[in-house]
């Protein structure tokens, strides 16, 4: 299941969830936000090692293609990926241009803690700054 938090707007928290069910009302509270035409940053949780963190990362890269609208919107995007080698691999991917494109950086952290600093840096350059639509979001479908 993709778990879409949104507590701390316009930071979404974005990472696949085995856990107990969360509060439906909660979530579809955070999915609304996702879907809403509004920037935002967004930090995706890749949890586990090894066969588990490439199944979390394939269930999140599935759900991403599916978004195209709100990745577009994403002030910046920050991978969690604890595990070595996948990181690596999403971080090359980012490189070659192979994700969804996002409005503006992207990379990739061992550790939520990483990934905060590095939003938070750029939150401070970018909030200075207005931000732009890239010109493909212009001919999306708003109901995506």
């Amino acid at each position: 299941m993709i778990l879409i938090e949104d507590t701390h707007w316009p930071l979404v928290v974005i990472g696949v969830c085995c856990g107990p069910r969360l509060d439906e009302a909660i979530l579809d509270r955070a999915r609304a936000r996702w879907r809403s035409p509004e920037p935002r940053r967004a930090l995706f949780v890749v949890p586990g090692f090894g066969q588990c963190a490439l199944n979390a990362h394939a269930a999140l890269r599935r759900w991403l293609t599916r978004q195209p609208l709100p990745a577009a919107l994403c002030r910046s995007a920050a991978w969690v990926i604890p595990d070595d080698a996948v990181r690596a691999s999403v971080a090359l991917m980012l490189d070659l241009g192979g994700y969804a494109p996002f409005g503006g950086p992207a990379a990739t952290f061992e550790t939520v803690t990483a990934a905060f600093a590095w939003m938070r840096d750029l939150a401070r350059v970018e909030d200075s700054a207005p931000f732009v639509l890239p010109p493909m979001v212009t001919n999306c479908h708003p109901s995506l």
